[in-house]
């Protein structure tokens, strides 16, 4: 199992290099609109149908997965962590 010594600074430097991508999309994006950018809305198992709540999301972006399994931090701490890095919470 893979080890970072601080995870919030590891999730801080990958939404700082992916938000810097050539587009730049992600910090203007609505909170639903990233969460639906980095995960699939999951309507069967989701929380009152909230499309604003990151736990009714599967994370399905390909960046999240390769960052999260490149350092053992679960793919959907790195949704959480996006709400709160673009200023949705």
């Amino acid at each position: 199992m893979l080890n970072v010594r601080n995870k919030k600074q590891a999730m801080h430097n990958f939404f700082t290099a992916y938000a810097g991508d050539i587009e730049g999309g992600l910090s203007t994006m609505s909170k639903q609109k990233l969460l639906e950018h980095l995960g699939s809305f999951d309507a069967e198992n989701g929380i009152n149908n909230d499309r604003l709540n990151p736990k009714n999301y599967s994370p399905c972006d390909i960046f999240v997965g390769v960052a999260s399994a490149a350092t053992g931090i679960p793919e959907h701490d790195f949704l959480n962590y996006a709400v709160k890095f673009f200023g949705h919470e």
